[in-house]
């Protein structure tokens, strides 16, 4: 529209002799009279004055950043990152923390890896994993040790071998806490012996002794009956069948005519 003298009076946001030209940036309204106070090199409306927010910036002014799991213009869009982890408030892109990998680190690193992009290789021993942030090594029981190099000392057992042996004089296992008896023996904690015709540890082997003959409950070994020899007592012992024979002879007196 125009005055009475023929000049035209431009709406907000225009100005120019002929109103054809938008407001000069940083500036609105009527005769583009008002300065902007939009940050961060957002866009000013030049009607309003509403401040137009870019990438990862928010607020009336643009002057605060996005918050956790939002980004893009005014912070509209939400990350798509798993596990908490946060993104890139300008680009979207998930930024991965040290164990994760993938678009949305949904991954985490592989066996044997750890770290930034599960770059770093870890050093952990019988059968240990680590960590996929911190690398720090995952014991398998019966081992402890920065690496898990060092087995459970005597007396000790389990995870980080916290545990205490319950077998008195013998070992235990290191990994589950059973007690090793020694050969002839067997039981919870090993105060039974060998069931008559077996011997060996955990008195599994069956004996091979002949004839009335008995096997020692650790080592198997034949202890013979008399009249009978060799390793499982089934060889007849000839000496002692003879000194039988001559023991049993009579002397039969005998009558002359």
């Amino acid at each position: 529209m125009c005055n009475g003298v023929g000049e035209c009076v431009c709406p907000a946001g225009y100005t120019g002799p002929r109103c054809e030209t938008t407001c000069p940036d940083q500036t609105w309204g009527l005769r583009c009279a008002f300065y902007c106070a939009c940050h961060n090199n957002a866009i000013c409306h030049p009607v309003t004055g509403k401040c137009q927010c870019g990438l990862g910036w928010t607020g009336p002014d643009c002057s605060q950043e996005c918050g956790p799991g939002r980004y893009g213009p005014d912070c509209q869009l939400d990350c798509a990152c798993h596990h908490n982890v946060s993104c890139d408030r300008f680009s979207g892109c998930c930024q991965c923390g040290p164990g994760r990998y993938g678009r949305y680190c949904e991954l985490e690193c592989p066996a044997g890896f750890f770290g930034a992009y599960c770059t770093r290789a870890c050093e952990c021993h019988n059968g240990a994993t680590c960590d996929p942030s911190t690398g720090q090594c995952r014991c398998a029981p019966g081992f402890t040790g920065d690496t898990c190099a060092d087995a459970c000392p005597s007396g000790k057992y389990g995870v980080h071998c916290r545990e205490e042996c319950q077998c008195g004089e013998y070992p235990c296992h290191r990994e589950t806490g059973d007690c090793q008896c020694p050969p002839g023996t067997k039981g919870e904690y090993c105060l039974m012996p060998c069931g008559t015709g077996r011997y060996g540890r955990g008195c599994q082997q069956v004996c091979e002794c002949h004839n009335g003959g008995t096997c020692h409950p650790a080592t198997g070994h034949c202890s013979c009956t008399p009249g009978w020899l060799g390793p499982k007592c089934d060889e007849k012992d000839v000496s002692f069948i003879a000194a039988s024979d001559q023991r049993g002879r009579a002397d039969i007196p005998i009558e002359l005519s």
